[in-house]
């Protein structure tokens, strides 16, 4: 009897992290992109796909592991484990498994300074980090990498890398891409807005995107062009989600209370916020923000020209002209 209990309250709470996993995407996603990755993940037509490429993952795991990768068991590791650590609390998922990039050798780049990988079920997810790369960045830059890397295993692309890094390793990888084109054409933004979220710092993320763009492997999935990324980047810096998270970090000293974040960003937005012009080119400047620890949550230090996270993805789904 108490086994039975202790199960049905394993059960609840694995239900209550994926729905509070679910929301905190969903506060920041790209709404394309999300859609797209839940079609391919839980269709009847992508299940077989998934299927084959998830025990294509356990033999590919153990050869990275003896030849390529090894686990995070130096006193060395533990500062950039503690800022994975931080940077998955405050995007509201759990911390993959990191593994570090062993010493490389003077041939091409075979791996990313972050590079993300899982299977379809995000069940078993590994961030793979570039320690040598990572240590010379400034922490701004950092963070925005880091918190791309969680990004797209949070909104459930780690098998798109997976994909295509199978398909490096055993053939097929050009009809792969093909294929798997209308997931990478939309995945980048979502995860380049959790970077953004991450860091706090729009010109050190857009320098750490042109930085990480040129330094991906030939294998990598081919998104976007940085012109096109760090205009919808842009845009969402003036959002207001991006503006409640850098209030949030200004009031309390980066120590954020999420429960609290997510609930003000589920709430509607607060007025003054226009509807979309389509003669507007580039989002407006940023307003200066002032502190007031006795304003209304849902408005403090959310400038009354900020936009809809809505408004964010109505014009970049119109770039990319997916309507």
């Amino acid at each position: 009897m108490d086994s039975s209990i202790d199960l049905s309250r394993y059960i609840q709470r694995r239900h209550f992290r994926s729905y509070e996993r679910d929301m905190a995407r969903s506060t920041y996603g790209y709404g394309v992109d999300l859609r797209r990755t839940r079609w391919l993940t839980t269709s009847v037509v992508g299940q077989a796909p998934l299927r084959a490429l998830e025990h294509a993952w356990f033999a590919l795991a153990d050869t990275l592991m003896e030849d390529e990768l090894r686990v995070p068991d130096r006193s060395s590791d533990i500062p950039l484990l503690s800022e994975v650590v931080e940077i998955a609390r405050l995007l509201r998922t759990a911390p993959p498994a990191i593994r570090i990039l062993k010493r490389r050798s003077g041939g091409p780049r075979e791996w990313g300074i972050v590079t993300p990988l899982g299977d379809p079920r995000s069940s078993n997810e590994w961030l793979v980090l570039d320690l040598e790369a990572l240590s010379r960045l400034p922490a701004e830059e950092r963070a925005f990498l880091l918190g791309v890397g969680l990004g797209h295993l949070h909104c459930g692309h780690g098998a798109l890398f997976l994909a295509h890094l199978v398909g490096h390793r055993r053939g097929g990888h050009r009809l792969l891409r093909g294929l798997l084109r209308p997931w990478t054409r939309v995945a980048a933004f979502s995860a380049d807005r959790a970077g953004l979220l991450a860091s706090g710092d729009l010109e050190a993320c857009l320098h750490a995107l042109e930085l990480s763009a040129t330094l991906a492997p030939a294998w990598s999935p081919k998104f976007p062009g940085v012109e096109s990324r760090c205009l919808a980047l842009q845009e969402f810096a003036v959002s207001t989600v991006a503006a409640r998270f850098r209030t949030r970090r200004l009031r309390e000293g980066h120590d954020l209370n999420l429960e609290e974040d997510l609930s003000a960003l589920a709430e509607p937005p607060p007025p003054g916020e226009g509807s979309d012009d389509a003669s507007e080119e580039n989002p407006r400047p940023e307003s200066s923000e002032t502190v007031d620890d006795g304003a209304d949550p849902l408005t403090d230090g959310v400038p009354d020209d900020a936009w809809t996270l809505t408004r964010c993805d109505h014009r970049l789904t119109k770039r990319l002209r997916l309507i």
